[in-house]
């Protein structure tokens, strides 16, 4: 049987870009008396980062809910949270190589299950934004209460 590849399909969180969540927890703890060990067991794998990520709220909601779980100071702002929170992220060589190579091939898509803070670091970079035919996210369609994604 002969079968052909027609599209790529890449998730982004540790595929085009490494997450270093102990990273976020320790800008995070820059604004909380709360270790940046505690802070990752308190938002990560947890209704937090899946309401975020299901686009349930958006990111100031997010933030909001995280500064109270974490105890944040009063004083600490969503927009320095939006850099702390994105200094968490790496390109990573490996996936980048492959979906510049895959681009030139084939249709190539991202899918993934981020919420509108991960988008918006993945926008910052010209080849995650233009090389991929379509960027399907979860915190788009899942809060809209959509079921089924056409590409």
């Amino acid at each position: 049987m002969n079968t052909s590849i027609e599209a790529v399909v890449f998730d982004f969180g540790n595929v085009l870009v490494r997450l270093d969540r102990l990273r976020i927890c320790s800008n995070l703890a820059n604004h909380s008396p709360i270790s940046p060990e505690d802070i990752c067991s308190r938002i990560y794998n947890s209704d937090l980062e899946y309401d975020s990520e299901t686009g349930k709220y958006d990111s100031r909601e997010y933030f909001r809910r995280i500064k109270q779980r974490i105890q944040g100071n009063h004083g600490w702002t969503y927009e320095q949270f939006q850099s702390e929170f994105k200094d968490g992220f790496e390109l990573n060589p490996e996936g980048m190589e492959a979906l510049q190579a895959a681009s030139g091939r084939k249709r190539v898509f991202i899918l993934s299950n981020i919420s509108y803070l991960h988008a918006l670091r993945l926008f910052e970079h010209e080849d995650l934004v233009t090389l991929p035919e379509q960027h399907i996210f979860s915190f788009k369609f899942l809060g809209l209460g959509r079921e089924t994604i056409v590409a």
